[in-house]
């Protein structure tokens, strides 16, 4: 029922369900904002509009910001990264950390030996939407 307050597991239902039939503009979601916890939601179009129809549906707050790749791209990123860890390997760079990186809207590679052509290389490979860095490995003692 639109208007009513719903509870923090129903409104995440909500969310979920009003972005899996918008897969090509939703970025993704995460509790974050000021004040009362509020659902921060992503997209790639205009926010106004899932902001208000969002928060009516949860008669709750929900913020919308924009940015400039949908959770579907980054995922199929992600998943292609994935998939040629053991070519990455066998070519000598130590990609130690794949995941998701909601809030900042990317998909994190930590490198151990990064190098600017690494870096570059790993670009030039799998495209845009990565944030590229150093991982430092620290050893079990």
């Amino acid at each position: 029922m639109p208007g009513q307050r719903r509870s923090k597991q129903d409104s995440w239902a909500i969310v979920k369900d009003y972005a899996a039939a918008r897969p090509e503009a939703f970025g993704g979601a995460y509790v974050g904002g000021e004040g009362e916890a509020a659902i921060v939601t992503l997209w790639t179009d205009d926010p106004a509009p899932h902001r208000e129809a969002l928060t009516r549906e949860t008669g709750r707050r929900v913020d919308a910001r924009q940015v400039r790749w949908s959770f579907a791209y980054l995922e199929q990123l992600h998943g292609r990264v994935a998939e040629e860890m053991e070519q990455l390997v066998a070519e000598g760079i130590a990609v130690c950390l794949v995941g998701d990186n909601v809030m900042d809207n990317c998909v994190d590679i930590g490198v151990t030996g990064l190098t600017p052509a690494i870096s570059q290389l790993l670009t030039e490979r799998f495209g845009a939407g990565l944030n590229i860095f150093e991982e430092e490995i620290i050893a079990a003692t």
